[in-house]
């Protein structure tokens, strides 16, 4: 693999870590260390799962191959970006559909798409993660908030946003806001709530979408 294919795969890498970030809110890294040693996984952090990730100009079968092989017990999933596409999501259909009993057979949908799947797991079974994005709505919370802020073009309130949209939990919305800026993609203003006798610090802040916010948009929206 030349220089260009590396630099290329570890930025699809990051893309791929932050967008699953944002979408479910827990916290996922690079498996740098297995990969440089024995190969092994690219990202880790969302418990039941074996994430590959691939950012090249050609989809190539042999992907979901490596995926599977790398799997263990986990569930395999592919992550891809083609140029100037979109971020896809590939999995056995039988993962997912239990009808579907030839393993061979996979589904490819979109990232968000995936999240959904992904964030059902984390509802129920052994996988529960305390903060992670489950309240309704949460598919595509980070983009529909973004957009919100561009309509208003103005410093708005995570609580504003929050009303705009389907999600009912106050605390977890300003959860995604706080990932939001910590990822430059909003500023932010304001004087935490701790700082004025109460325990919360979401809701008096005020966010702005930032250039990268909007690139951001452009790339994932």
């Amino acid at each position: 693999m030349g220089t260009m294919s590396r630099r290329k795969g570890r930025a699809g890498e990051n893309e791929c870590r932050i967008l699953l970030e944002l979408e479910l809110g827990i916290a996922i890294q690079r498996n740098w260390q297995e990969q440089a040693a024995h190969g092994g996984v690219d990202l880790i952090g969302l418990p039941g799962w074996a994430i590959e990730v691939k950012r090249a100009k050609n989809y190539s079968n042999a992907w979901f191959e490596q995926a599977v092989e790398q799997a263990g017990e986990n569930t395999p999933v592919l992550l891809y970006r083609l140029d100037r596409g979109k971020w896809k999501a590939e999995i056995r259909g039988a993962d997912v559909i239990p009808e579907l009993s030839e393993e061979t057979e996979t589904v490819t949908m979109s990232l968000p798409a995936f999240c959904t799947i992904a964030r059902e797991r984390l509802m129920v079974g052994s996988y529960q993660i305390e903060g992670a994005m489950m309240g309704p709505g949460g598919g595509y919370r980070p983009q529909l908030a973004l957009k919100i802020m561009l309509e208003k073009d103005e410093p708005i309130t995570a609580e504003q946003i929050r009303k705009q949209t389907s999600c009912t939990d106050g605390r977890i919305f300003g959860s995604l806001m706080s990932r939001l800026f910590r990822q430059g993609l909003v500023s932010r203003t304001g004087t935490p709530r701790s700082q004025r006798g109460n325990k919360s610090a979401n809701g008096v802040f005020q966010y702005k979408v930032t250039d990268a916010g909007r690139e951001w948009l452009k790339k994932f929206g």
